[in-house]
């Protein structure tokens, strides 16, 4: 999937940005006339840059921009808490194509609060879909397309904010999300994102208790190295295999088991998975 180089800017800072570029700017804001620079874009400035990426950055949540591309989240802006909310609102408008040319929503952050923001997500509900456009400035454009490369899982990186600017900002986006806009016609349009993420396959083996009799089973645990259970069974063999496990350190138990809620022997200790 390729990737789009672009800038965003406020009404006041849109002159300087370079001419034909990928833009993105505000559907809702100040409009300077309470003596501030203007955010808020108007009818001209949408009308000179058709695709342009629509951000609210409305901190009312009565207020929001529920048929924007991307959510704001910033000082000034929204909050975490506000995100679920949004983005459920803005999916069904999406699918629904209610303003068509709208993207797959998005949330606008810095790289420093995703994790929090993630796990708000995941709090309210939201446990997947979301696409996440994250400021990291003072790197290179290479290593922004590095992160948009590397990105996967349910919360997917479309785009990347490197560089800060006096009147606007540096960005790169995947091609992918900016095209798939809703209401299109044509069906043979590729997904916003796609990504391939390899699953694992353990396979364990023992042997058999030296004084089991032959309708012995055993009972085997797996949990992540933070000690979260991922994998609970009895087996009637010396083996089992565990299949799905996302990329990363695991650990191990075995007992054997006397029924299904009872064990005959206490658990072994846990053991590292080598891979």
């Amino acid at each position: 999937m390729t990737n789009v180089q672009g800038y965003d800017a406020t009404h006041a800072g849109l002159p300087a940005v370079p001419g034909g570029a990928q833009v993105a700017g505000y559907s809702t804001g100040t409009d300077g006339s309470n003596g501030t620079d203007a955010i808020l874009w108007d009818a001209a400035d949408a009308a000179a840059h058709p695709g342009w990426i629509q951000i609210d950055q409305s901190p009312d949540l009565t207020a929001l921009d529920e048929q924007a591309d991307v959510l704001d989240i910033e000082s000034g802006a929204a909050t975490n808490t506000e995100c679920a909310q949004w983005y459920t609102a803005a999916l069904a408008n999406y699918q629904s194509a209610a303003r068509p040319g709208q993207r797959w929503p998005a949330i606008y952050t810095s790289l420093s609060n995703v994790t929090a923001l993630v796990n708000q997500l995941i709090a309210d509900g939201v446990t997947s879909g979301p696409r996440l456009w994250v400021a990291h400035w003072g790197i290179s454009l290479a290593q922004a397309e590095g992160i948009l490369s590397s990105s996967g899982g349910p919360f997917p990186i479309i785009g990347v904010q490197y560089q800060n600017g006096a009147d606007y900002d540096y960005d790169v986006w995947l091609s992918g999300w900016l095209d798939a806009v809703s209401g299109q016609v044509t069906s043979n349009v590729l997904p916003p994102f796609m990504s391939a993420t390899p699953w694992l396959t353990v396979n364990f083996g023992w042997d058999s208790s030296p004084t089991a009799s032959a309708d012995t089973d055993y009972h085997l645990q797996v949990a992540d190295t933070a000690g979260n259970t991922v994998y609970d069974h009895r087996t009637a063999g010396n083996n089992d295999q565990v299949t799905g496990l996302r990329p990363g350190s695991y650990q191990w138990r075995l007992a054997v088991g006397q029924d299904a809620e009872h064990l005959a022997s206490p658990w072994s200790g846990w053991m590292p998975i080598a891979g």
